[in-house]
């Protein structure tokens, strides 16, 4: 329909319809995260080395801006607070250095002033104090120089467009800036403008400038230690790189990573070496093996690189460096998300199509470090030999020679020193003994628990929850146990939404077993004590019914003891003059169980074929009832467990994918059974506002069977009605033509607006 139409009626029933039935379990996030499992200990090689924050950072993340400013400012603090001996709070310091510019103009004012009065404020701040009563004019000219450079050399918030530089103001402050730097006696200002001159005209994109800054300023410094060597000779470096010097600017590069956590991350961004000739000219430049063994860890670091190539190089420059253990670590995590229970990982297939692990050089990187530890560890020339034993065995593992992993388990525990690269031998070992594990009998099956309720490790490695449950999954899928699988992972109530056979039949089959192992009792108990049998013949039943095996479904219902069955709480067989998901059931109704309901559909259909003269009365109920029963009716939850109200007009299958369900929500759209029966009304039944009632609910059957079809095109606004194609809009056209006379049509066309609309 092309018109407008404001129609309470179809409002109503739009709004019940998709009122979702759980909304909490319907809209969780869904994170497309590596999910596997790690069992190295990365504090292993947490030995205080200044690069341990960056090589050991095993995910994809890199530092944002803010990061990045967050740890430069905290050194710069550090700095300025060093400079006045540490005399006052660091909070005092960073209101004034990245406070409010007006904050540093009214210092400078007070300070201009015989009296030297500042604000209430600021006059409770000892750093603004000491700037006013000491007459620090230098340090106060500077801040405010530092202020007004800032806007220029910031990054933008939008890293898409990049800020936008004015050349002509930046140069004019470098003029300025170059000008009180010649009249300056504290070195520790002079360096501080040539830091923010020499930044400047790299942000202007004068690299020539920014580089002859450098070489102009910095010798006329007297020596001092600073944070901002570093910086500026990153800024050097930056210029070096955009002025085609790339080897100087990459060796540049490494010294400023070397140096400065404060600059590590943007030097690494940077470090840039192209092919083999570049990388030999870079190591030229190198003035001691120190740098060199820098220049592979940050090589190493590199994606698509191969580590233990530069490994192998640090190992011949300096075998004790701390970075051949950080480099170690990094690649035994990798290493962990290639090998490391890949059988079954049950998110194997999510890590092959989002992160494409295992990766395709996988093997030969495993190969590779494994033949490097063994030589290291047998050499003995690294820091910690036992480590590199340590790490030989869990890569023997990886590479799924359990027999040699356990031989050099054997051999070093008692050559381990401390308590944690021991407790790293027992978490290696107890992974080793769950990956043996085989053909899950009842004794296995009670090894395990004493490893859930009595191992330290379990308790203290959440890791070990994860991989144990996968490995018992995949092993009870291997042996035919669909159920017992499916209980290591889920709760009961997850799959009600929809029940797969093979999983409740074999749960069953546990539950019904007169003498059950005690991990059989477990999967097949509630937390209460109480057995999920019952549950389980509910699920069933349901399962069934949805099915069509309507008796199979019956007897299944049955087998639960009456007192067990739940309470009577549906009633489908009552017409109601709108849809109504979730009704409010007067006290008064008569009101059935599950197996209640099929008993009387069963009576109904026996009535409705032996009782000829009433059959129309009987089919007209059973139409009702199995329009009541599905996803549009108020007992829909009697042959469903989960109702959501969020995907119904967009459904391209009655089974939609839930965060929360494994298998899904299905979801029972299905109303062909009402229309047989209303069908069978009209062909039967002599009493015209009985027909006339069928043809309405006939019509009500199109019209939800096509809203929810995958050929539905959604009106343009809420107020329009779905423009019902030909096929679907027969019945609301056969009850105007044939039964206008009678009293139900004129009641309809006063209680359903919509209506008017498609029977015109």
């Amino acid at each position: 329909m092309s018109s407008v139409i404001k129609i309470f009626s179809l409002f109503l029933i739009i709004a019940i319809v998709s009122i979702p039935n759980q909304i909490s379990k319907g809209c969780g996030p869904i994170i497309y995260e590596f999910k596997g499992f790690s069992f190295f200990d990365a504090d292993l090689v947490r030995t205080g080395s200044p690069f341990t924050d960056f090589f050991l950072r095993f995910d994809d993340f890199y530092h944002s801006y803010a990061i990045a400013d967050s740890v430069r400012n905290q050194s710069n603090l550090e700095e300025w607070n060093n400079i006045f001996c540490g005399a006052f709070y660091e909070k005092e310091i960073q209101d004034i250095v990245y406070g409010n510019i007006e904050n540093i103009k009214a210092i400078q004012r007070a300070s201009e002033k015989k009296k030297n009065k500042l604000g209430l404020r600021l006059s409770r701040n000892s750093f603004a104090k000491h700037l006013v009563d000491y007459k620090c004019t230098e340090t106060i000219d500077y801040l405010l120089f530092a202020k007004n450079c800032e806007p220029h050399v910031t990054h933008s918030i939008n890293a898409w467009d990049g800020p936008k530089r004015d050349p002509v103001a930046m140069k004019a402050l470098i003029y300025e800036g170059e000008r009180v730097f010649l009249k300056l006696k504290s070195n520790n200002i002079k360096l501080r403008y040539a830091y923010q001159l020499i930044r400047l005209a790299h942000y202007a994109g004068d690299y020539d400038m920014a580089l002859d800054l450098y070489d102009r300023l910095l010798p006329r410094i007297d020596p001092v230690e600073s944070i901002l060597h570093d910086w500026i000779l990153a800024h050097k470096a930056g210029a070096l790189l955009r002025s085609g010097q790339r080897v100087e600017a990459a060796y540049l590069f490494s010294l400023v990573f070397d140096r400065s956590p404060s600059k590590r991350e943007a030097a690494f961004q940077s470090f840039s070496i192209r092919n083999e000739k570049e990388w030999k000219a870079c190591m030229l430049l190198c003035q001691s093996n120190h740098e060199r063994a820098t220049l592979h860890a940050m090589r190493a670091s590199e994606d698509h690189s191969k580590p233990v190539n530069d490994m192998r190089a640090i190992y011949a420059l300096d075998p004790q460096n701390d970075n051949l253990e950080l480099l170690l670590a990094k690649e035994i995590k990798e290493l962990e998300k290639d090998f490391l229970g890949t059988e079954f990982n049950r998110h194997r297939k999510d890590n092959v199509e989002f992160h494409k692990i295992p990766r395709k050089q996988a093997t030969a990187n495993l190969i590779d470090l494994t033949q490097f530890v063994i030589k290291a560890g047998k050499e003995k020339k690294v820091r910690r030999p036992e480590l590199w034993r340590l790490a030989e065995g869990y890569l023997l593992y990886l590479s799924n020679d359990l027999y040699a992993a356990d031989q050099v388990f054997k051999d070093i525990e008692k050559i381990l020193p401390t308590e944690k690269l021991q407790e790293q031998l027992a978490v290696f070992r107890l992974v080793l003994k769950i990956t043996n594990y085989q053909d899950i009998d009842e004794a296995k099956e009670q090894e395990i628990v004493q490893i859930i309720k009595k191992n330290d490790l379990y308790e203290k490695y959440p890791e070990f929850e994860k991989f144990i449950n996968d490995k018992l999954a995949y092993e009870y899928l291997q042996a035919g146990h669909a159920g017992k699988a499916y209980r290591m992972h889920h709760t009961l109530e997850a799959i009600k939404p929809n029940p797969q056979v093979n999983i409740i039949n074999d749960l069953i089959e546990i539950a019904l077993e007169p003498e059950k192992s005690r991990f059989d009792k477990i999967l097949t108990t509630n937390k209460d004590g109480t057995e999920i049998i019952d549950d389980l013949l509910d699920i069933k039943g349901v399962m069934l019914w949805n099915k069509g095996e309507a008796a199979a479904a019956l007897e299944t219902f049955k087998q639960i003891p009456v007192a067990q069955r739940g309470a009577n709480r549906f009633n489908p067989f009552i017409e109601r003059a709108k849809i109504c998901v979730h009704c409010i059931q007067p006290d008064s109704l008569l009101i059935y169980n599950r197996p209640g309901i099929l008993e009387h559909i069963f009576e109904l259909e026996f009535q409705a074929n032996s009782d000829y003269s009433n059959s129309a009365k009987y089919f007209y109920q059973l139409g009702l009832a199995y329009f009541n029963l599905s996803y549009f009716g108020p007992s829909w939850n009697a042959m469903d467990f989960f109702r959501s109200g969020n995907n119904w007009r967009s459904a391209k299958s009655d089974t939609f994918e839930h965060w929360y369900f494994p298998f899904g929500n299905k979801e029972n759209h299905d109303l062909s059974k009402a229309k047989s029966y209303f069908e069978k009304v009209l062909e039967v039944s002599k009493d015209r506002e009985r027909s006339a009632r069928a043809t309405f609910w006939l019509a009500r059957c199109d019209w939800l069977s096509y809203v929810t079809s995958s050929g539905y095109k959604r009106p343009p606004s809420s107020n329009h009605l779905p423009d019902l194609p030909p096929e679907y809009r027969i019945h609301y056209q056969q009850l105007a033509s044939d039964y206008a006379e009678t009293d139900f049509y004129e009641w309809v066309i006063r209680e359903c607006d919509y209506f008017q609309v498609y029977a015109r």
